[in-house]
């Protein structure tokens, strides 16, 4: 069996007398606020809370797909080096393209998907 050195168990008996004495006794002053103290940070239902936003946000996203949509691109090509022989060659070129999509029927999907991510909620 190996000894500790007395300086060994100096430090660390000062360093446990030190936890000891910052550490601050609960804050509650009866059960009720150390029940809500522990709601408001418990990790584990901060996690659940998360989860359920998420799950509420579905509905928006399943909501989402019955609406129309936008979509505008635009691309610019600037040709540097013109052959000697090109005469009607641009110099440059600039080409725009606008899409506007409407969901006319999509069969009940939409309809369902918004009903199933609401009974999800709910669950």
């Amino acid at each position: 069996m190996t000894r500790i050195p007395a300086m060994f168990r100096l430090a660390g008996s000062a360093s446990l007398l030190a936890l000891a004495a910052t550490a601050a006794p609960a804050g509650a002053d009866n059960l009720r606020a150390a029940l809500v103290g522990a709601y408001n940070s418990n990790p584990t239902l901060e996690a659940a809370r998360a989860n359920q936003r998420a799950t509420d946000e579905n509905v928006t996203i399943q909501r989402a797909q019955g609406l129309p949509s936008a979509n505008v691109t635009a691309n610019h090509i600037e040709f540097i080096r013109q052959s000697a022989n090109a005469f009607t060659a641009p110099e440059r070129n600039l080409g725009v393209n606008a899409q506007l999509l409407v969901p006319v029927y999509s069969g009940g999907a939409i309809r369902n998907g918004v009903r199933a991510a609401k009974d999800r909620v709910e669950a």
